[in-house]
């Protein structure tokens, strides 16, 4: 079977028959929408259903994703009769109705969301159509006014229904921080709108990435002492050691549910770049997304911008000198050599992270 659309969940009715993508609110459901701001309850109660709609259904039900063609086979319904009793289902949440990667239709058995949706009070099911357009990104409060040409006060009726029945949810984006969005209550909202993991409703989560950064320490601290404990391991060894790879950290993170939040290896590795520049970790010289801690083997490990490749070579001259760094130790290395050496800086178009002779260097 190909690939199938997102269904509208706002159990629309085609204007004419199955084929149709036309959609119109359904006018005729067993639930009263007298009153506009009545909770519709988890199961609306359904009127008595003909035997040519119980037929379809269960048709529907023991063959998902089946065309209009399979059912009026299936069922041997008359093609006319079949297209009103699928408008009635689809008026009523019974089925739901999507579109394939042909512009096929294929029908499936609705959900208790999608009967529930039905049962609005018109206005709110209009606005719970226009919502739901909006995605994940929601919608502003006056553009729902452009968009339905509807009266301010009928707006907020409607809005109230949807939130006493928790069909949406209002919040506000990071870049517009004053001007209320809704969005169907089920969706998280995009990254760009909430500004991820570390804002909660438009507020920068401090305290999140405060612990988040002395978790992440403590992580790479126990890898270093790990790495540290294995006898007859050399310094450089020992550092090589405790490089830990951002998915591993992720993972663990996860797995442990240390935060109520789960943090993706994006999250993750923007919390080691706050630490990167405050150097408290250091970066793989070679491989992308790699930190280990920042350890004080020698009086430089606080100096910012002192790299994982300025921290080697220094133990590799510390480690041949075992009493000092000698000038000609320096000068054996690619970076005593370098005609370039006065512009290489963290982050620049000539740096220690990415220089492929200190690489060489150090596999030789």
């Amino acid at each position: 079977m190909s690939a199938l659309k997102k269904p509208k969940m706002e159990a629309a009715v085609t204007s004419s028959s199955p084929s149709s993508t036309t959609t119109t609110t359904a006018s005729t459901t067993s639930f009263s929408r007298q009153n506009s701001s009545m909770p519709i309850p988890p199961n609306p109660p359904q009127a008595e259903m003909s035997d040519m709609e119980k037929r379809i259904l269960s048709y529907i039900e023991q063959n998902p994703s089946c065309g209009g063609k399979s059912i009026h086979i299936g069922t041997s319904c008359p093609e006319d009769e079949m297209m009103v009793v699928l408008k009635k289902l689809l008026g009523l949440g019974e089925i739901l109705v999507f579109e394939d990667a042909n512009e096929n239709l294929t029908f499936q058995i609705g959900t208790a969301l999608s009967r529930r949706v039905a049962a609005l009070p018109a206005d709110a099911h209009a606005l719970y159509s226009t919502i739901e357009a909006a995605g994940d990104k929601g919608i502003w409060h006056r553009s729902i006014k452009n968009k339905t040409n509807m009266e301010q006060q009928r707006i907020q009726r409607a809005l109230k229904t949807l939130k006493l029945n928790n069909l949406i949810k209002e919040f506000y984006p990071v870049n517009s921080s004053k001007k209320k969005h809704y969005m169907l209550a089920h969706l998280k909202p995009a990254n760009e709108v909430d500004g991820g993991t570390f804002y909660d409703n438009g507020k920068f989560d401090n305290d999140l990435v405060v612990q988040a950064r002395k978790v992440f320490v403590k992580y790479l601290e126990k890898k270093h002492k790990d790495a540290s404990s294995v006898p007859d391991r050399g310094l450089i060894d020992i550092y090589k050691h405790s490089y830990v790879p951002v998915k591993e950290v992720a993972d663990w993170i996860n797995r442990t549910a240390f935060f109520n939040v789960k943090l993706s290896e994006g999250d993750c590795l923007e919390v080691f770049k706050t630490l990167l520049d405050d150097n408290q970790v250091l970066a793989h010289p070679s491989k992308d997304e790699t930190f280990r801690v920042t350890t004080p083997t020698h009086p430089f490990h606080r100096i910012r911008g002192f790299s994982s490749i300025h921290s080697i070579l220094l133990c590799c001259v510390l480690q041949l000198s075992k009493i000092s760094m000698p000038s000609s130790g320096v000068a054996t290395t690619p970076c005593g050599r370098c005609p370039v050496k006065s512009k290489c800086v963290l982050g620049g178009v000539v740096n220690p992270t990415s220089c492929e002779y200190i690489a060489k260097w150090l596999d030789f």
